[in-house]
């Protein structure tokens, strides 16, 4: 007995889909963003560029000796650096009339300021030295004991941070003596640059047999913070004082040092005024590029052909790194001596990320802005950066590899900069809901929010275009046949709807998406179904249809035919003639693909076998195909 068997494929269920789908991307890309520019814009922190690096107070020592001895002052305790300014003051009381000369035993490297005699009764003789520290700091000074068994030696010293290691001394230190009182006057000094410090010197000869743990002086306003003073009594007594101010009038009188106890007119004093001048250090931000992200402190591929050039986003959300420059110009950066941060900003109506910032509103980067620092699992912020061989490079420059940052401040903390060379910093950065196609600056600057001295380059970013979410499926046919059935062989669906006794497709379709996970498809529907009556489908194991010849089958294949991103899932993937059909399972995938937006090409291939017994009429099968992606 002869059956008539036909299949229908419906695609309505697919448009539905894709309708559903285009909604969901539309509430995505539309409801969630997050607020990135308010009015007001984010007001303005730029501030004008400070020459000098802040200078800093360390600290202080004291000691003293009779009888002429040799006096020793210990820096241990001080934390003494490359690069700190040591200045010391130290004085002998005598009376015999000698004017020694006055002197630094060790170590070496010390400049005289002064060596100053007054000669009365009790005579005063005042020496007053500076040395930048190097490399390895000295640990302790000793000064030249002088006249004999009845005089008194006491030594002072004072520490300073960020002092010019050129050229600490602003002016020509200015020096005063007198006789008849044993009050010092340190004398008045001009400076010639901005932000110095003044620090006075004073030593007093006289007979008041003090005790080595008084405090003689009464500091002139301004000075009184941090001095050290220390009195010695001996036949002859001797006291020596250091004092600084670090907001000196110009010119700067400083004032008298009041001694305390009885004037006497066989006393004498001598005092010494020194402006320090603060270190200045030039910065120029002097190259950059964009890499890809790497979960390390090394970084990924470079996202353009050559360094100082803008970059482009690939996505939405896409994390980046950008390495960065800064030349040192002039003086030596030491270990952690200035703290930087990065700033960006959206780029402004004329269309430049430009040195003069003009049309650009800069702000400080955090991990909650439009362009925001990013947190790789693995890497520490502040861990040394690895370098790599694509990172930027300014001319023939050496270039000191400093830290990879994840969050705002940073400094040079693996190594100190040399004057012509440049340190290299490593940002994780992401677009972290920053509008679509919109270009960003990035700018370093100093922690206080002052600019550079120079910015040769600006680091320019632009995010990923708007997505457009798109899913295309394309049927070939929709209605398909086997013709009529026999028990004595195989037959197989063709698109005109006759079948055929030879194996081959029956119809195609064609899928294509952008969708970042890509796609799938699925089947649903019902097996060959006359009425009440149904030809088995073949189950979740692909079978060899030839061989089930006479038994009830009805199973798909299908093949990748075109495109590359495509995949046949089982058991739909079988060999020539081995069909399956797991309407258990239904909906059931039967394939699945990239989101890379080329087309992929399925051809679909349907079995039935029918049984002697099998009940005649006319069979028909509604298969759907359910394509999805996801965005």
């Amino acid at each position: 007995m002869k059956k008539n068997f036909k299949t229908s494929l419906a695609s309505s269920l697919f448009l539905f889909k894709l309708l559903g789908i285009f909604v969901l991307i539309f509430i995505w890309l539309f409801s969630g963003w997050p607020v990135v520019w308010q009015n007001p814009r984010i007001p303005s922190k730029i501030q004008e560029a400070q020459a000098a690096l802040s200078m800093s107070f360390v600290g202080s020592v004291e000691g003293s000796a009779t009888d002429g001895n040799d006096v020793t002052l210990n820096f241990s305790g001080l934390g003494l650096q490359e690069g700190d300014l040591v200045v010391v003051a130290y004085a002998i009381g005598d009376n015999d009339n000698v004017d020694f000369n006055m002197a630094i035993l060790s170590p070496t490297g010390y400049t005289e300021v002064a060596d100053l005699f007054a000669n009365d009764t009790q005579d005063t003789s005042l020496g007053v030295y500076w040395k930048i520290m190097g490399a390895t700091p000295d640990t302790s000074v000793t000064v030249d004991g002088l006249g004999g068994t009845d005089a008194a030696v006491s030594a002072v010293a004072m520490v300073f941070r960020g002092v010019d290691p050129t050229t600490p001394m602003d002016v020509t230190p200015t020096t005063a003596t007198a006789l008849n009182t044993m009050h010092p006057n340190p004398p008045s000094i001009t400076p010639v640059s901005t932000g110095v410090w003044t620090v006075i010197a004073g030593a007093s000869g006289h007979a008041l047999n003090p005790a080595n743990t008084n405090n003689p002086y009464t500091f002139p306003t301004g000075y009184t913070t941090n001095n050290v003073q220390r009195p010695e009594n001996d036949t002859s007594d001797i006291s020596v004082g250091l004092g600084y101010r670090t907001n000196p009038a110009n010119p700067e009188d400083p004032g008298v040092m009041t001694h305390s106890g009885t004037d006497s007119a066989n006393y004498s004093w001598a005092a010494v005024t020194l402006a320090l001048r603060p270190k200045v250090v030039t910065f120029n931000q002097s190259a950059y590029r964009f890499f890809s992200n790497l979960d390390s402190t090394d970084v990924g591929s470079s996202l353009t052909l050559s360094q100082d050039t803008p970059a482009t986003l690939s996505s939405s959300g896409q994390a980046f790194r950008l390495r960065n420059l800064l030349h040192i110009g002039t003086n030596r950066l030491l270990l952690n001596e200035q703290n930087f941060k990065l700033q960006f900003a959206q780029r402004g109506a004329d269309n430049l990320c430009d040195t003069s910032f003009s049309g650009e509103t800069y702000s400080d980067v955090t991990t909650a802005t439009a362009i925001a620092y990013n947190d790789n699992t693995t890497p520490t912020d502040g861990t040394a950066l690895t370098a790599n061989a694509s990172d930027p490079i300014h001319g023939a420059d050496t270039i000191v590899n400093q830290t990879y940052e994840e969050l705002n401040n940073f400094t040079n903390s693996v190594a100190a900069i040399s004057s012509g060379q440049d340190g290299k910093w490593d940002f994780s950065l992401k677009d972290n809901g920053a509008p679509a196609n919109t270009t960003y600056c990035f700018r370093i600057v100093k922690a206080d929010g002052s600019l550079l001295n120079t910015y040769s380059v600006i680091p320019q970013i632009t995010t990923a275009s708007a997505f457009t979410p798109s899913l295309s499926f394309i049927l070939s046919d929709n209605s398909i046949g086997f013709g009529t059935l026999s028990p004595t062989s195989v037959r197989f669906a063709t698109g005109d709807g006759l079948g055929s006794a030879t194996e081959m497709a029956a119809h195609s379709f064609d899928v294509s998406t952008n969708a970042t996970d890509g796609y799938v498809v699925m089947i649903d529907g019902s097996t060959l179904t006359s009425g009440s009556h149904t030809i088995s489908p073949i189950g979740g194991t692909a079978v060899n249809v030839t061989s089930g010849v006479g038994t009830e089958q009805y199973g798909i294949r299908l093949t990748l035919s075109g495109g590359s991103g495509g995949t046949v899932s089982s058991p739909y993937n079988g060999a020539s003639n081995f069909y399956a059909l797991d309407t258990a399972a239904f909906p059931d995938q039967v394939a699945s693909g990239t989101g890379d937006g080329t087309t992929d090409t399925y051809s679909v291939f349907y079995a039935a076998n029918i049984s002697s017994i099998t009940e005649a009429g006319s069979y028909t099968s509604v298969l759907t195909y359910i394509v999805s992606a996801t965005f």
